[in-house]
């Protein structure tokens, strides 16, 4: 007996909203922000990149879940729990 195979997803479908979520936080502002502290620092401060990722994932995942139960944002449903 053979498993059935379910059709490969698309990239996007299992990204999702977080990748949407992340890259709407980069405005022009904090583009300079990040080309200025780069400068500045150099390579001394990207030890800290692989140290947070994991965290900022768990954030944007946890909020796209969220909207996703909940059928509005995040701050709507801190609204709604804590007015």
């Amino acid at each position: 007996m053979q498993k059935r195979r379910e059709p490969p997803r698309s990239i996007f479908k299992l990204v999702g909203p977080g990748l949407v979520t992340g890259a709407a936080d980069d405005d022009p502002c904090a583009i300079g922000t990040y080309a200025k502290a780069g400068a500045a620092l150099g390579f001394s401060a990207l030890w800290l990149a692989p140290a947070t990722l994991p965290m900022m994932a768990t954030v944007i995942y946890l909020s796209a879940k969220i909207g996703l139960v909940s059928g509005i944002g995040l701050a709507g449903v801190l609204r709604a729990r804590y007015p």
